[in-house]
């Protein structure tokens, strides 16, 4: 987790600090570029969110490559649950 602690030591003089991560998530990008499965995204993207929220109160992520990951899985990574029909 080299890249999340050399972001929070950047973030230490901040006044409030937010720490952005990403990871690819389409087939693609998992099969091509991180020789991952779908499970071994979804866990490395929950341990670096546990990780990073030690030490930063507020942790976002982003999907790289969303517009060709599967909407299903796509929420998956985001945390939501795939509804049917969703309510906007």
């Amino acid at each position: 987790m080299l890249d999340v602690d050399a972001a929070v030591e950047a973030l230490k003089p901040a006044a409030s600090s937010r720490l952005h991560i990403f990871l690819a998530t389409s087939d693609l990008h998992l099969q091509a570029k991180l020789k991952m499965t779908r499970e071994q995204a979804l866990e490395a993207i929950g341990a670096t969110i546990r990780y990073g929220r030690q030490s930063v109160a507020e942790v976002e992520f982003s999907a790289e490559d969303a517009g060709r990951t599967d909407l299903e899985y796509l929420c998956q990574c985001a945390g939501w649950r795939w509804m049917p029909e969703p309510r906007f």
